[in-house]
C-alpha cells in the first residue's frame, strides 16, 4: 500500500504538554522521486469529526460552532418572534438541520450523563447551541428558563438527547455479523479484541523498557469502558420500547429533580402542566407564529408586561403594578382580575372567572379552550401593552380585510 504525502496527515496522541516533534519519512513509488516529509499536527478531520492530540474534542466544538454560526443565521431569517412559519415548522427546521449538525459524531465524543447528574463534556458547550435555537422557535426572551424552553418545544435537553444516539450506537454494535465465514461475532467485540491486543503490546514494551511488571489485581475500568457502561444501563430504561421511551423517563426525572430543587418559589404555568409528549405542539394548531409566541410567554411568565420587566430591570419601568392599582401587571390579572381593563373583554364573563379557569384555557387541551385561547392572545395583542406585536396585529388585519394579499 503506498500513500500520498501531499494527502496525508500525521498525529501522535498524547497527553503530555509538549507536542511530539517526529516526522514522518514515507517512499514515494514513483521511480527518482524525493521522499515526502510530513510534520506532525495537533488536529486532524477525519470522516466529518476534527481529532485532537489529547481527544479533548476541543477542536470539533470550535469546528461546529463555526458551522452553527450560518445555521442559526438561516433560522434567524426564516422565523422571528412575531413573523415567519409556524412553531411546529420551526422546531422541524431546528430538529432535521441544526440539531443533526449538533449530534453528528456523538457516539465518538460525548460523555454519557447518569440520572439525575449534570451534562459533562462537550454537550455543556452545546447545549448553549440548542438553547439560542429554542429561543428562536419559540419566540421566547432570553430570560426564560431552559427547562421551559425544552418542555414548550418539545425539544428534550441536549445530552440526554445524545445519551439516545450513544445507546442507539451501543445496540448497533452489538449486533452479530460474520467475518471470512467464521462464525457470528459482535462488531463490538472484534472491536474490543483489536483494542485488547494493541494494550497487551503496549504493556510488554513498556516491560522491556523499563524492567517493571504490572501490578498484580483487578484494573479499574477506563473512561470508555464506564461510557459504554452508562449507556447500556441508560438504554435498559426503555424495556421493550427501546431508547425513545428510556429518553422519556430519563427527562420526566430529570424535571422532577429541577422541581423538587425549587419547590419552595412560585410556581408558573408551565412548572404546573410539565406534558413532556407532542401533545405540546397540538396548543399551537391554527395559531399564527406571533400566536404562538404569546402563549408561550404568557404559559412561562416571560412576557413584555409590567411585573416580568420590573424583576428584569428594564429601564423605565418604576413599577410592576397595573394601571388600576389592584395588583402586579402579569397575563392572569389583566384577564381575571383587572376591574379596569385596557380594552373591553371578547369571550363571556362566565367563561373565565377564575385562575383554574385560565389555567384550563392556556392549556389548549380542548377544541373549546383552543378557540377561547385564540380569542385572549388576540385581546392581549390588541390592547397595545406588548408593542412587540402590534405590526403584526395590524398586517393581519389588513389581510382579514383585503382577502386578496393572501
Amino acid at each position: 500500500m503506498a500513500f500520498n504525502a501531499t494527502k496525508s496527515e500525521l498525529i501522535h496522541f498524547n497527553k503530555g504538554r509538549r507536542q511530539w516533534s517526529q516526522t514522518l519519512r514515507l517512499i514515494n513509488p514513483t521511480p527518482n522521486a524525493s521522499p515526502g516529509i510530513i510534520k506532525p499536527i495537533t488536529s486532524a478531520r477525519f470522516l466529518g469529526v476534527w481529532l485532537d492530540r489529547k481527544l479533548s474534542w476541543k477542536d470539533h466544538g470550535q469546528a461546529v460552532d463555526k458551522k452553527l454560526k450560518t445555521q442559526e443565521f438561516a433560522l434567524a431569517r426564516i422565523a422571528g418572534k412575531t413573523w415567519g412559519p409556524s412553531l411546529a415548522r420551526c422546531r422541524e427546521v431546528y430538529s432535521k438541520c441544526i440539531r443533526s449538525l449538533i449530534a453528528y459524531g456523538s457516539p465518538s465524543y460525548h460523555t454519557p450523563t447518569p440520572l439525575r447528574k449534570k451534562a459533562t463534556g462537550l454537550a455543556t458547550h452545546l447545549a448553549k447551541a440548542q438553547n439560542r435555537s429554542l429561543r428562536i422557535v419559540a419566540g421566547a426572551y432570553k430570560a426564560t428558563p431552559i427547562r421551559h424552553l425544552e418542555s414548550e418545544t418539545w425539544v428534550p435537553p441536549l445530552d440526554l438527547y445524545l445519551n439516545k444516539r450513544l445507546a442507539d450506537f451501543e445496540r448497533r454494535i452489538q449486533s452479530r455479523i460474520r467475518v471470512a465465514d467464521g462464525p457470528l461475532k459482535a462488531m463490538g467485540s472484534i472491536v474490543q479484541e483489536a483494542c485488547n491486543r494493541l494494550v497487551l503490546r503496549a504493556q510488554r514494551s513498556r516491560v522491556r523498557s523499563r524492567g517493571r511488571r504490572p501490578l498484580p489485581g483487578p484494573v479499574a475500568p477506563t473512561a470508555v469502558e464506564k461510557a459504554a457502561n452508562i449507556a447500556m444501563e441508560w438504554g435498559k430504561l426503555g424495556g421493550r420500547d427501546g431508547t425513545k421511551e428510556a429518553l422519556a423517563v430519563a427527562w420526566k426525572d430529570r424535571w422532577k429533580a429541577v422541581m423538587e430543587a425549587r419547590q419552595q418559589r412560585a410556581p408558573r404555568l408551565a412548572d404546573l402542566d410539565p406534558d413532556l409528549t407532542d401533545q405540546v405542539l397540538r396548543r399551537h394548531d391554527d395559531l399564527t407564529k406571533a400566536q404562538s409566541s404569546l402563549l408561550t410567554q404568557a404559559r412561562t411568565g416571560a412576557i413584555g408586561l409590567k411585573d416580568f420587566l420590573f424583576r428584569a430591570r428594564v429601564p423605565g419601568i418604576t413599577t410592576p403594578y397595573c394601571t388600576c392599582g389592584s395588583g402586579r401587571e402579569t397575563v392572569e390579572h389583566l384577564v381575571v382580575w383587572c376591574p379596569d381593563p385596557p380594552k373591553p373583554k371578547t369571550w363571556p364573563a362566565t367563561k373565565i372567572y377564575s385562575r383554574r379557569d385560565f389555567q384550563r384555557v392556556l392549556q389548549c387541551r380542548t377544541q373549546g379552550t383552543k378557540r377561547l385561547a385564540g380569542k385572549v392572545l388576540t385581546w392581549l395583542m390588541d390592547t397595545g401593552l406588548l408593542l412587540e406585536y402590534s405590526l403584526a396585529r395590524r398586517l393581519e388585519l389588513d389581510i382579514v380585510e383585503d382577502p386578496d394579499l393572501i
